[in-house]
């Protein structure tokens, strides 16, 4: 049979020669016992991430694509508002602060009483006071000029909010000043008559003829009367400055501009709606395939894949992509891009068939995809079948793809004028037998065929006790679909059941990996070895 010959620097590699069964197995690093490894982590570099980005590209672009539509459309869904503006001029109370007396009239802007008013104003109950005011319903333009910003559904409707808006905040500084002006006259006036009531007493008593008071007492009393009447005049001179103040402030209060649309291209409105989505969707992207690669335990590298499976990845295809609709129906040769990758393929194994008992006998284990093996296979048998040799394909998945695409093939090759003689059988056991696959026909009629191609997909649940009757073993591994801990798990279950890793194939290979599968039982790559049981910190 053929097997490999240890070289100068990794074992299991070199020129192929022909031995015997014995010295193949020795000749092969991976018969030997090999120790479970574990993945200790990978690197995560800018590098990494961006290999990452290009890999899942249409992720992030159909989310980017999806924002941007979603941005565009965003107004069709939810109709867009209009802002008008409204200027005022607020006149501030002599000998006070203006910029104290602006902050003032700006906070009272924001309360749900001027609000309320304004609603009332509109005649619209639904309308809540919050949803009119909005966020910012004044900017203050100067110490005595206020800017209102209001929005609506409409431009008529956003200009009328903004005129009821002005008309309810200057009415209710206007109320605001008169109780201010009311109350403080009151208090003044209450003032005035306490006076009075001491001015009326202290009249009686110096008018009163039969008084005993002396003159310096007398004279005592009316500097008191004279003392009151003084703070009766001031006090009511400042009643009088107060109502002037009042009516100045009121009268000095006035509407400015009235009302004014703000004008806004509605293009521009949609273009920039559009490319917010847009930056969006690319941010939630491009986040979500980056956090997702930096967690993911899906392996992607050869050197990964050769720890774990202790075996070195001998071959490592670009992607081949396929619909994946069609997995259960018929998968034909035209339903694979990159045709070469899969004829590269069927060219490898066919150097990798292991001579059992009188015959080539090569096993394929897929871990993941069956498609690319199932399709290189079927290559790899008609190509055998043309040269006028006898196959047996067996196909001991449950799909039945091989079985299917090898049947396609040859329906396809009937016609071929360079067909030298030989035969294909096909053989797919009952899914209800497993007798059929613990003993397969070809193990007891050895000269029934000269080469038999097997492929099978590794059920964890079962292991790996139905093949033993194979001495060697192909892995196939597709890139990003399988975690280490089943590609470690998968080794493990055959080894167990006696069956060597002769070595491991990956299927859809990054093209920036500069990794290489050569794996030294010694030092693995990227693993530890577990020692009784338990990894090493």
């Amino acid at each position: 049979m053929t097997s490999m010959k240890e070289g100068p620097t990794f074992p299991g590699l070199g020129s192929i020669t022909r031995e015997g069964e014995n010295a193949a197995a020795e000749a092969n690093h991976s018969s030997g016992p090999q120790s479970p490894v574990v993945l200790v982590g990978r690197l995560v570099s800018l590098r990494f991430v961006l290999g990452a980005l290009r890999r899942r590209r249409k992720i992030w672009l159909s989310l980017a694509a999806l924002g941007l539509v979603v941005g565009l459309g965003y107004h069709v869904a939810v109709p867009r508002s209009y802002s008008a503006q409204a200027t005022l001029y607020l006149a501030q109370a002599p000998g006070s602060d203006p910029a104290v007396g602006m902050a003032n009239d700006l906070a009272l802007l924001q309360t749900t009483t001027v609000g309320q008013r304004a609603v009332t104003l509109l005649g619209e109950p639904s309308l809540s006071p919050l949803k009119l005011l909005g966020k910012a319903p004044g900017t203050m333009e100067s110490d005595n000029v206020l800017m209102l910003n209001v929005a609506g559904p409409t431009k008529a409707e956003a200009v009328r909010r903004a005129n009821a808006l002005a008309t309810a905040l200057l009415e209710f500084q206007s109320d605001r000043i008169q109780q201010q002006t009311a109350s403080s006259d009151n208090a003044l006036q209450d003032e005035i008559t306490s006076l009075q009531q001491q001015i009326n007493q202290l009249s009686a008593t110096i008018n009163d003829p039969g008084s005993s008071l002396q003159s310096s007492q007398l004279a005592t009393l009316v500097g008191k009367q004279s003392g009151d009447t003084s703070e009766i005049a001031t006090l009511q001179q400042t009643i009088q400055q107060n109502q002037l103040a009042s009516t100045a402030i009121t009268s000095g209060s006035r509407v400015v501009t009235a009302g004014t649309l703000v004008p806004a291209s509605t293009a521009k409105l949609f273009g920039l709606d559009g490319i917010a989505g847009l930056i969006g969707g690319l941010v939630v992207g491009v986040a979500f395939v980056a956090v997702q690669a930096v967690l993911s335990d899906r392996l992607r590298r050869r050197d990964e894949v050769a720890s774990l499976l202790g075996a070195p990845v001998e071959l490592s295809l670009m992607p081949i992509r396929h619909l994946k609709f069609r997995r259960h129906r018929r998968v034909k040769r035209s339903g694979l891009e990159r045709q070469g990758e899969v004829d590269v393929f069927a060219g490898y194994l066919r150097r990798r068939g292991v001579r059992q008992g009188g015959r080539k006998t090569l096993l394929v284990v897929s871990v993941d995809d069956l498609t690319v093996p199932a399709a290189a296979l079927a290559v790899l048998a008609m190509r055998l079948a043309d040269e006028g040799e006898s196959v047996l394909v067996a196909d001991l998945t449950k799909d039945g793809l091989l079985a299917r695409i090898t049947e396609d093939l040859r329906v396809e090759g009937e016609s071929s004028s360079n067909r030298s003689g030989g035969n294909i059988q096909l053989f797919t056991p009952p899914q209800d037998d497993m007798n059929e696959i613990v003993e397969p026909p070809w193990v007891a009629t050895p000269d029934v065929v000269s080469t038999v191609l097997v492929l099978t997909a590794m059920d964890l649940s079962r292991g790996a006790w139905h093949l033993t009757w194979a001495k060697q073993v192909l892995v196939t591994v597709t890139a990003g679909r399988s975690s280490a801990q089943r590609v470690s798990s998968t080794a493990v279950l055959l080894r167990a059941a006696g069956i060597a890793i002769r070595a491991g194939v990956l299927i859809g290979a990054d093209a920036e990996d500069q990794s290489f599968g050569l794996l030294q039982p010694e030092s693995p790559l990227v693993g530890l070895p577990a020692t009784n049981g338990a990894f090493p910190a």
